[in-house]
C-alpha cells in the first residue's frame, strides 16, 4: 500500500509539473509573440502579420513592399522573390538578396537542425499571401522575353508553364527557369503510392540539355495530386510533339521556296500533325500521280502536293483521279500553296476529288500548334 501511495505521489507531482511547465511555455509564447508583434509594428505600420505563433513569424508590407521571415530581423523585398517551395511542415522562399538556398521557416526546411515544424493552416497562411506576388513577378519576366502562357500550372507552390507559340517552357523550380522546347531532353514518370521512402504520390523526372556545353540538369517534380500529374504530363508531352514540328511554323514562310519533293515531305509532316495516320510518301517518279498516302478515322486518302507560283488546272486533278484508282483509295486529294482555276474546282466536283488549297495549308500550319 506505501508504494501505491509514492506512485500516486510522483503522478500527481508529474501533472502538476508538466501543467506548470505548459502555462510557463503558454505565458513565454504570448510575450514573444507580443514582443515580435511590437518589434514589427514599429518598423512597419502597416505590416500585416500572417504567422506569428512564437516559434516563427511572417509578415508583409504592401506599402513598403517588403516581408520578412528570419529571426535575424532581416526582411525582403517583394520584388527579389523568384520561387516558393511548399512542403509537409515547412515553407522556402529563394530570393535575390540571399544565397542560393534561401529563406526557409519549418522543419522540413532545416532536416540537421531542432527545427520546430510549422503547422499546415500556418503554411497555408503563407502560401495563399506571398503566391500572387511570385506569379506577378514571373509574369513581368516572361512578359520581357516575350512569352505569353499558353498553359500553366502550379505544384507545391512551383508553377511550371510554357508558351507554345514561341516555343518556351518555364518554372519558378529554384529561381526563373525558362528554356526553349528544344533544351527538354526526356519526361518520365514514376508512381511511388506504395513506397513510404517518398512524401508524394508521384515523380515526374525531367532531363534538360545543359547551358552552354555542362551537362545535362535532372530535375525531380513531386507531385501529390492525379490533377496536376496529368496536366505536367500533358504539357511535356505537347512539348516533345512539338520538338518534332519545329520547321513547320517557319515553313509557313518558306514553303513556297521549297523544290517538289522537299514540299511533299514538309505536307506528309502536316498531316500527321493533323491527325493523319500511317502517312507515307511514294516513290517520287513513277508515283502514278500520289505523292503522300496517308489515313483517318479508317479512310485511305491518296495525295498530290503541288508547289507552284500559279493556280492549279485541270492537269493535277485528272493525274489524281487516276492515282486515286491505281491505290486504291477512297479519297484523292490535291493539296497545294496556290489556288484552282475556275475549270480545275468543276472537275473536281464532277469527279469526286478534294481540292486543298492555300488556306487549308495555312490551317493546318495553324492546327500543328493548338490544342
Amino acid at each position: 500500500m506505501p508504494f501505491l501511495i509514492i506512485i500516486l505521489i510522483v503522478v500527481v507531482c508529474i501533472i502538476i509539473y508538466n501543467s506548470y511547465t505548459s502555462a510557463q511555455n503558454k505565458k513565454q509564447r504570448e510575450v514573444t509573440i507580443g514582443r515580435r508583434k511590437n518589434f514589427v509594428s514599429s518598423k512597419f505600420p502597416n505590416a500585416r502579420i500572417i504567422v506569428n505563433n512564437g516559434n516563427y513569424l511572417f509578415f508583409m508590407d504592401d506599402s513598403k513592399q517588403e516581408f520578412g521571415v528570419d529571426t535575424t530581423g532581416n526582411t525582403y523585398s517583394y520584388s527579389g522573390l523568384h520561387s516558393i517551395n511548399v512542403y509537409d511542415d515547412a515553407i522556402s522562399f529563394n530570393h535575390d538578396d540571399v544565397s542560393y538556398q534561401g529563406i526557409h521557416i519549418g522543419k522540413s526546411a532545416f532536416p540537421d537542425k531542432k527545427s520546430v515544424p510549422l503547422d499546415t493552416n500556418s503554411i497555408s497562411m503563407i502560401a495563399s499571401a506571398m503566391f500572387p506576388i511570385l506569379r506577378n513577378n514571373l509574369h513581368n519576366k516572361l512578359k520581357n522575353c516575350g512569352i505569353t502562357p499558353t498553359h500553366e500550372y502550379v505544384n507545391r507552390g512551383e508553377i511550371w508553364g510554357c508558351d507554345i507559340y514561341s516555343k518556351m517552357y518555364y518554372s519558378t523550380h529554384a529561381y526563373f527557369q525558362i528554356h526553349d522546347f528544344s533544351k527538354l531532353l526526356n519526361v518520365t514518370m514514376q508512381d511511388v503510392r506504395n513506397n513510404s521512402d517518398w512524401k508524394c504520390n508521384y515523380i515526374i523526372t525531367i532531363l534538360t540539355k545543359g547551358e552552354d556545353g555542362w551537362d545535362d540538369d535532372e530535375l525531380d517534380i513531386y507531385i501529390d495530386d492525379k490533377t496536376t500529374l496529368n496536366n505536367l504530363l500533358s504539357m511535356f508531352k505537347g512539348i516533345k510533339d512539338r520538338q518534332n514540328s519545329y520547321d513547320i511554323i517557319d515553313g509557313q514562310k518558306n514553303f513556297d521556296m521549297m523544290e517538289g519533293h522537299d514540299f511533299e515531305h514538309f505536307c506528309a509532316k502536316l498531316l500527321e500533325n493533323n491527325g493523319y495516320e500511317k502517312v507515307n510518301v511514294t516513290q517520287g517518279s513513277g508515283d502514278q500521280g500520289i505523292d503522300i498516302i496517308a489515313y483517318r478515322d479508317g479512310i485511305k486518302y491518296g495525295i498530290q502536293c503541288k508547289c507552284y507560283s500559279s493556280d492549279i488546272g485541270n492537269k493535277a486533278v485528272q493525274e489524281v483521279f487516276a492515282g486515286k484508282t491505281f491505290y486504291e483509295c477512297h479519297i484523292g486529294v490535291v493539296l497545294t500553296n496556290q489556288y484552282f482555276t475556275k475549270s480545275a474546282i468543276e472537275l473536281a466536283k464532277k469527279n469526286g476529288i478534294l481540292l486543298w488549297d492555300r488556306s487549308k495549308l495555312l490551317s493546318m500550319v495553324d492546327n500543328s500548334f493548338s490544342e
